[in-house]
């Protein structure tokens, strides 16, 4: 285990958080929820930039292994609020519901995603919107906009 930390803290020296981003991905996905590892991914990765996919794939590995790393979920949500133009719709649609698994109400990153919904509704699929939808509602965000949206 070692081995994959010292990794982690390797990417974050190199300037590589797209491997940090995959490697949290490739936990969640096998759902493998190791502390210390996920405790440095989450420490290097505020140390890197990310592009919009890595972005929405740390939140959703983060909750989908529900582990709440709060200074890094706040990171992230700074960092999605300033790219979110980039996104596409499934990468909003994640991301939303990450925070709302890890129940974290991070109110300019739900105004972003709610802005984004409304302006582009057409470019999400249904799934895309329920999820939006069930993340604004578990946050008991209410959007009269987004829900006359979608």
């Amino acid at each position: 285990m070692s081995l994959l930390i010292d990794a982690a803290e390797s990417f974050a020296k190199t300037g590589s958080g797209r491997e940090l981003a995959s490697m949290a991905w490739s936990c969640a996905k096998v759902e493998f929820c190791h502390r210390p590892l996920l405790e440095a991914i989450a420490r290097c990765a505020q140390q890197q930039s990310f592009a919009p996919q890595g972005l929405s794939n740390l939140s959703w590995a983060f909750a989908t292994v529900k582990f709440l790393d709060a200074p890094l979920m706040f990171f992230l949500a700074f960092q999605v609020v300033e790219q979110i133009s980039e996104f596409d719709a499934q990468c909003v649609a994640n991301t939303a519901w990450a925070y709302a698994c890890l129940k974290i109400t991070d109110q300019r990153l739900m105004e972003a995603v709610g802005e984004y919904v409304v302006n582009r509704t057409a470019t999400f699929a249904p799934q895309g919107l329920a999820n939006t939808a069930w993340a604004f509602g578990t946050l008991g965000i209410r959007s009269k906009p987004l829900l006359d949206a979608i």
